[in-house]
């Protein structure tokens, strides 16, 4: 699912070169993140959500570009290896392993699908839980 819609994307980079792998409170702040994938550098990111002044939520402006962030900035959730030719789907889900953080499920380029443990500032290492070539052509996830 490109992403070119975020109000920071810098003119020089092509139209969907971003992908929205979450919306959900990751860092733990009951306020809303947005974690999304940049095939440009093969990394994922967290923008960090701001509370609404309204009383309840995440102020939307603050998932519309890194500067109006909580952190003024978008930082490295994930160094390399999110390509869209490594990883070919991915789905962030709620959490999964008990630890009250969003984690992420992942179809390798192998056709082996993993499991990526969230964690509040970076991901975690992954479990393969469908091992190579079983889901080399599948078209979604989740």
């Amino acid at each position: 699912m490109p992403w070119p819609e975020l109000n920071d994307c810098e003119a020089s980079r092509a139209p969907g070169d971003r992908d929205l792998v979450s919306v959900q409170d990751v860092t733990g702040d009951n306020v809303a993140d947005l974690l999304y994938r940049t095939d440009v550098s093969g990394r994922l990111l967290l923008r960090t959500g701001k509370a609404a002044t309204s009383g309840g939520g995440v102020d939307l402006n603050s998932l519309g570009s890194a500067a109006a962030s909580a952190g003024g900035s978008d930082a490295e959730y994930a160094a390399s290896g999110w390509y869209r030719s490594d990883v070919r789907l991915m789905r962030g889900t709620p959490d999964v392993n008990g630890d009250k953080i969003p984690d992420i499920w992942a179809l390798m380029a192998d056709g082996s699908v993993r499991f990526y443990p969230g964690g509040k500032s970076s991901m975690g290492a992954p479990t393969t839980v469908i091992s190579t070539g079983n889901w080399t052509y599948k078209q979604a996830l989740g």
